[in-house]
Order: structure tokens, then C-alpha cells, then sequence
């Protein structure tokens, strides 16, 4: 049970350094909307004798809480299994908007959080993201995550400065465009030499992260901006 434990924390802790939900913090909702993520992915490592990305299910919660800013929850549903609880809770700022070929940019910061009997990590993440509309469907953007985790913890096994670039994308379905499909990749500290670590993931440099996700827009910040340049009703 102790092996599986720290087997368990050992995944969980890049997991969380590669922030597997996707596409939250590219674009805002607008003032007043909510939307709900579900996303499935993590570092691909070897499981069963394969190796391929581990599948660590999020769930999420955004809300727009000005017309470029939004607030954010997530919760790491897999390590509830083994007692252990995992969080993340931040907010994003979309500061430029895309003009062109100029991509739209935001900030996001937010703090991570995991809990045991018998341990208690914490880390701050900031992420910088540009992105590019290129058809009222399909969002591309690139970024990356800068995590500083000053607490230490046996199942993070290096030092307490990570660094993940970021590629991803989204498409639009629905006439409403309410649903969402992303698909996005990191690597996660590239320059770090994995090999003894207590799994096995792909290569020996780094981790890659490969996660997809299901968006549900209660509500289009897009679609109420578009409203009210129009003068109609928010």
C-alpha cells in the first residue's frame, strides 16, 4: 500500500506541475458567465507496462467576474482513491486583445494544494498564455507555466522552480458554441534529468503532458460583449 501511495503522489506531483485542464485561462468568459471543465491526461509515464498518458480526471469551474477577469476551482478526481486530496484555486486576466495578427495574451496565478494523513504540499503556478482566434470556432494558443513549490514533499523529487511551455487549441461546437473540445501538450521541465525518479516517464528529460478536455459555456462572454457593442441587452 506504501508503494502505491507514493506511486500514486509521485504522478500526482507533475500532474500538478503541468496543470492538466485545458484551455481555462486563454480567453475570458465575461462578467457574470460560468463554464465547466472536465479533462482527462497527465504525464505519460508507464502504467501496466505501458507507456502512455496517465489518466488523471479534473473537474473545474470558471467564472467571469469582470469582462477580463475570471476566477477559477479545479479538483483532481483520481487521488480521492488513496485518501489524498487535490486542488488548485487561482484567477486569470485577459490584458490584450487579439488585433490581427497581433494573438489576444493573459496572466493567470493560482495556488496548488495537496493533502494527506501523512503529508502537505502546497506550490504558487503563474501562467502567461497568447492566443489566436483564426476562425469564431477555433482558438489556438501557445504559454507556459511557471510553478514555485517552497514546501518540500517526498513525492516531488527535484528543485522548487518548474517550468512548462504549453501548446493547445480548442474547437467550438453547437450553434451556440456552448461545448468545447481542447486538446493541449506541455513539457515539463525539459531540462531535468528524470531517470531516477520513482516512475518511469517518457524519455529521460523533462515530462511531456498530453491532456484533453470537454468545456460546457454556461453563458458566452463573446456573445454579451457582441450584445452590448450592439446595444442590446446584457
Amino acid at each position: 500500500m506504501r508503494v502505491r501511495h507514493l506511486l500514486l503522489l509521485a504522478v500526482l506531483g507533475l500532474a500538478a506541475l503541468t496543470g492538466c485542464g485545458t484551455a481555462h485561462t486563454a480567453r475570458p468568459l465575461g462578467k457574470g458567465n460560468t463554464s465547466v471543465n472536465v479533462s482527462f491526461g497527465g504525464p505519460i509515464a508507464e502504467v501496466g507496462g505501458a507507456t502512455v498518458p496517465v489518466p488523471m480526471p479534473t473537474i473545474g469551474v470558471k467564472h467571469g467576474v469582470g469582462e477580463r477577469t475570471d476566477l477559477f476551482a479545479e479538483w483532481q478526481v483520481l487521488p480521492v482513491v488513496m485518501g489524498v486530496g487535490a486542488f488548485q484555486m487561482g484567477g486569470s486576466w485577459y490584458f490584450l486583445e487579439q488585433n490581427k495578427g497581433r494573438p489576444g495574451m493573459s496572466a493567470a496565478a493560482s495556488l496548488i494544494t495537496t493533502l494527506s494523513k501523512d503529508d502537505v504540499w502546497a506550490a504558487v503556478d503563474a501562467q502567461w498564455v497568447v492566443s489566436w482566434k483564426v476562425h469564431p470556432r477555433h482558438l489556438l494558443y501557445l504559454g507556459t507555466h511557471l510553478m514555485l513549490s517552497p514546501a518540500p514533499a517526498e513525492y516531488v523529487q527535484n528543485s522548487p522552480v518548474h517550468l512548462a511551455p504549453l501548446i493547445g487549441g480548442e474547437v467550438r461546437l453547437g450553434k451556440r458554441q456552448r461545448f468545447g473540445l481542447g486538446l493541449e501538450i506541455k513539457w515539463a521541465d525539459p531540462w531535468k534529468d528524470t531517470e531516477d525518479m520513482v516512475v518511469n516517464y517518457l524519455g529521460n528529460r523533462g515530462s511531456l503532458c498530453v491532456s484533453g478536455g470537454f468545456n460546457f459555456y454556461l453563458g458566452d462572454g463573446s456573445e454579451r460583449r457582441a450584445k452590448k457593442q450592439q446595444g442590446g441587452a446584457p
